[in-house]
C-alpha cells in the first residue's frame, strides 16, 4: 500500500505527463482533448493538496496559543485539535 508521500509523488508525476501532453503544439490533438487534460490537471492538483494536508505539520506556540502552520488559525494551548477546523491541515504539536 502506498503511503501519503508516495501517493503525492505519483500524482505529481501523472500531472507532469498531462502538462506535457496538454502543452504540445499539435494539430492532431483537438482542443476538446486539451481542455479535458487541463481539467484532469486541476483534479490532480486538488488531490495533491488534499494529500499534503494529511501530513502532520508542527504548530508554533505564541504565548498561550498554538498556530496552524497552514492557515494561521489560533488554538488555545489546552484545546489543540488533530486537524485544523478551518483548513483541514493535520496538526502536530511542537515539542
Amino acid at each position: 500500500m502506498m503511503d501519503i508521500k508516495q501517493s503525492i509523488e505519483w500524482f505529481e508525476n501523472l500531472k507532469g505527463h498531462y502538462d506535457n501532453m496538454a502543452n504540445r503544439e499539435s494539430s492532431v490533438m483537438s482542443q476538446i482533448l486539451k481542455d479535458g487534460m487541463n481539467k484532469n490537471i486541476g483534479y490532480l492538483e486538488l488531490a495533491i493538496k488534499a494529500l499534503e494536508k494529511q501530513i502532520p505539520r508542527k504548530m508554533t506556540k505564541d504565548n498561550m496559543w498554538m498556530i496552524c502552520p497552514n492557515c494561521g488559525t489560533s488554538y488555545y494551548i489546552f484545546e489543540v485539535e488533530k486537524y485544523c477546523d478551518i483548513c483541514g491541515q493535520k496538526l502536530g504539536v511542537e515539542e
